[in-house]
C-alpha cells in the first residue's frame, strides 16, 4: 500500500503544504493515532478538503463535506461521532473526490479536555 505524509494534493492549491503529490480523481487515506485518556471535552475534526470528502472514525462515518474550502476547518464532532473514539489505537480515514482545478486533502482529530 502506498504511503506518504499529509497533506496530499497539487502544488499551488491555496493555503496548503503539499507533502505528498495527489493528482488522481479520488484518494482514500487512513492514519492511526493513540488516545491515552478519554476525558469529557470537545472533539474536533480539523480538515481541508478539495473537493467532496467523507471522514470515518474507527470504521464509522462521522462527517461528510461537499465542495471545497481554501483553508483548514475545525468541525466539532457530535455525541454520536465521539462515541466511536476509544482509548488506545484509533483509525481516522478519509475519502476525497476531485473533478478539476487544484486539489488537497488533510485531516486530523483535536481533543480538548474540560
Amino acid at each position: 500500500m502506498p504511503q506518504g505524509q499529509g497533506g496530499f494534493g497539487t502544488h499551488g492549491t491555496p493555503n496548503t503544504t503539499v507533502r505528498t503529490k495527489w493528482d488522481t480523481p479520488q484518494i482514500s487515506l487512513r492514519r492511526t493515532f493513540e488516545v491515552t485518556d478519554l476525558k469529557p471535552g470537545d472533539v474536533h475534526l480539523r480538515v481541508y478538503h478539495d473537493e467532496d470528502a467523507e471522514v470515518y472514525l474507527n470504521g464509522h462515518r462521522v462527517a461528510s463535506f461537499t465542495g471545497f474550502v481554501t483553508q483548514y476547518l475545525d468541525s466539532p464532532l457530535d455525541d454520536a461521532a465521539r462515541a466511536h473514539l476509544r482509548k488506545g489505537t484509533n483509525v481516522l480515514a478519509i475519502h476525497c473526490r476531485q473533478t478539476g482545478g487544484g486539489q488537497y486533502v488533510d485531516a486530523g482529530i483535536d481533543l480538548f479536555s474540560q
